[in-house]
């Protein structure tokens, strides 16, 4: 070990003039901290007391204001004591009070006292965190010197007379953290919110508080996952009202008060009226005649008297009931702050961890929450020329959310399925992510954003199914639609950038191959003719019914078209019940009844389809067939 001498006889009292700079000592001693010199020796220690240009001031404001432990003599002693044990913590009005016990096996020399803020980490190397040194006699500390409104964390050492010191015993760490939301998976009537954010672990227990949530979290939901070596003991939700800083019983005590106080007045009001009735009735009354002079002044006194009685007790009552008024404003406009703060009312989590060693790790909390909504919107673009098959998808998402707590540069990504209780937070849902990030405030109105703007290939087809309606429609396909990902709901239409009405969008997510209704052609016409429509006996069991049909198709556009054209023949389970279909004069090997037909017709040609069905049955099926 090196120590340096500091000559402090010297200052302003030397030939050499740099002694009449109160800065050389100083400058002395943070050279000597910069050569890592151990310590320094001052000369002499009656020149140092008498405080010469204040140089002891200094050093006990500036480079020595923190108490430290001596250096270790590991070539003497290496081996620390155990630690204390069970450190408990009394908060005081005006202090913290700390008690500690020691193993009876051990004799320490000293504790060490230290004290971390919550955004201190625990560091034993950092002599501002010093609060006292102690002597082993004294296993307890008031510290009286402290900021209200920090969370500290307290921790005690154990020293021996060479200075070792123990592993640190400390309370449980008070964390308060902000835990950004990163993302938010939008549903239809929830969403789930995911908030991260990295944090520093000490050894040991720790307390961490999520203040200022949603109040429409579901507590049922809440999950933590913790990327690191931590062990989550417990979680805890609350309600608090943080605006008012009103506290249940508060609460209730101000609602019981207020009704109390109501009665009162109401009580008062009553008597006030039954003693001004009193008194009209003794001024109606205040003429006498035909008594004596005596009865007269009997009367007269006991007239003044009653009045008298009765005003004196109308003042008392006013004076109360003015009084219970006052005080009846004051607990209204009580109840109004605490109902003002209810409508601000926020959700509080906290969390118990422990951890086996330091460790930094990646925090995450997620939970669904109600009071959020979306609806898909989309328009569709159409180029004035059909045989062009690019048109342009926009898809953009009205969102609202009422949460109480704005999203910040949020991810978004959109789920149409409705959360149920069968599907837990973490379910697999079909997602679409948002490129960019957001910026959400919690109010009562729709803010839309923009999904995805991409060209898509479109098959136009015109499509009628008699067996449904003889309206022919014309349809635009989407062939591998969920690459899009499109969702149901409904759909504006454009046709050369003029809007031309709404459609629906409903897939089915069986087919590759979606359809949107585009409207009615006017161009196109198409009918269905029943040419034959007979029922006749085969034999005296059985029947048979036939029908026939013509199907004509008319373009009078310009350009070629695609019809697709169905119709459902009657099929029956009942192997005793025969149906044999003829089109265009061949029998079909048909199991299921349905019939299609895909036609492209030219412009200005007609065309025709010819079918035919025979059902052969028992009588007794009659009713069936008909």
């Amino acid at each position: 070990h090196l120590y340096t001498g500091h000559s402090v006889y010297k200052i302003k009292n030397n030939q050499d003039k740099q002694w009449n700079n109160l800065m050389e000592i100083p400058n002395q001693i943070r050279l000597n901290r910069e050569e890592n010199i151990s310590g320094s020796i001052f000369f002499s220690s009656n020149t140092l007391l008498k405080n010469l240009g204040g140089i002891k001031d200094s050093l006990q404001n500036n480079l020595y204001a923190f108490p430290a432990l001596q250096p270790l003599m590991l070539w003497k002693d290496s081996i620390a004591p155990s630690a204390p044990l069970s450190l408990e913590i009394n908060n005081l009005k005006s202090s913290n009070y700390l008690t500690w016990k020691v193993s009876p096996k051990e004799k320490p020399n000293y504790f060490v006292v230290y004290r971390f803020t919550q955004n201190e980490h625990i560091n034993l190397e950092n002599p501002a965190t010093i609060l006292a040194i102690l002597p082993a006699s004294q296993t307890h500390f008031k510290d009286s010197i402290f900021d209200k409104n920090e969370n500290y964390t307290y921790g005690i050492t154990a020293l021996d007379r060479f200075h070792n010191e123990s592993e640190i015993l400390h309370s449980e760490r008070l964390i308060t953290l902000d835990l950004p939301i990163r993302r938010v998976t939008l549903m239809p009537q929830k969403s789930k919110i995911t908030r991260e954010n990295f944090i520093h672990l000490d050894k040991g227990a720790s307390q961490i508080t999520l203040d200022k949530l949603s109040a429409e979290l579901l507590p049922t939901s809440l999950t933590v996952k913790m990327e690191g070596k931590a062990e989550l003991k417990s979680i805890q939700h609350k309600i608090k009202l943080y605006e008012a800083g009103f506290k249940s019983e508060d609460i209730d005590l101000v609602r019981d008060t207020l009704s109390t106080v109501s009665d009162t007045i109401n009580a008062l009001e009553d008597s006030l009226q039954i003693l001004k009735i009193l008194k009209d009735v003794l001024l109606k009354n205040e003429t006498i005649e035909n008594n004596s002079l005596e009865k007269t002044q009997d009367f007269l006194a006991f007239f003044a008297k009653k009045m008298h009685e009765t005003n004196s007790t109308i003042q008392t009552l006013e004076e109360q009931l003015s009084k219970e008024k006052k005080h009846q404003e004051q607990l209204s406009a009580q109840k109004q702050a605490f109902e003002e703060a209810q409508k601000q009312a926020l959700s509080q989590v906290t969390l118990q961890v422990w951890a086996e060693k330091d460790v930094d790790l990646n925090l995450s909390l997620e939970y669904l929450i109600e009071k959020t909504t979306w609806e898909t919107n989309h328009k569709l673009y159409i180029p004035k020329d059909k045989q062009n098959t690019l048109a342009k998808l926009v898809h953009k998402a009205n969102i609202k959310q009422e949460t109480g707590i704005d999203w910040k540069t949020v991810e978004l990504s959109l789920v149409q399925n409705t959360y149920t209780k069968s599907k837990n937070i973490n379910s697999e849902f079909s997602q679409i992510y948002l490129p960019l990030k957001y910026d959400l405030p919690s109010r009562n109105e729709m803010r839309t954003v923009l999904v995805r703007d991409t060209s898509i290939v479109l098959n136009y087809e015109y499509y009628v199914n008699f067996f449904k309606s003889d309206t022919l429609s014309f349809l635009a396909q989407i062939p591998n639609w969920k690459t899009y990902q499109i969702k149901n709901g409904e759909i504006e239409l454009y046709f050369d950038g003029m809007f031309a009405g709404n459609s629906t969008l409903k897939f089915d997510n069986r087919i590759d191959t979606a359809s949107i209704f585009l409207g009615e052609p006017q161009d196109i016409f198409v009918k269905r003719d029943t040419v034959l429509n007979q029922r006749k006996a085969t034999l005296a069991l059985f029947g048979q019914l036939d029908r026939s049909f013509e199907i004509e198709i008319k373009n009078t556009k310009k350009t070629a078209i695609n019809v697709t054209i169905s119709d459902q023949v009657p099929f029956f389970a009942d192997p005793h019940i025969k149906t044999s279909i003829i089109t265009d004069g061949q029998e079909q090997k048909n199991t299921n009844g349905l019939l299609t037909w895909k036609l492209n017709i030219k412009p200005s040609e007609t065309k025709k389809i010819t079918y035919s069905y025979t059902i052969k049955y028992p009588n007794k099926f009659k009713f069936l067939v008909e």
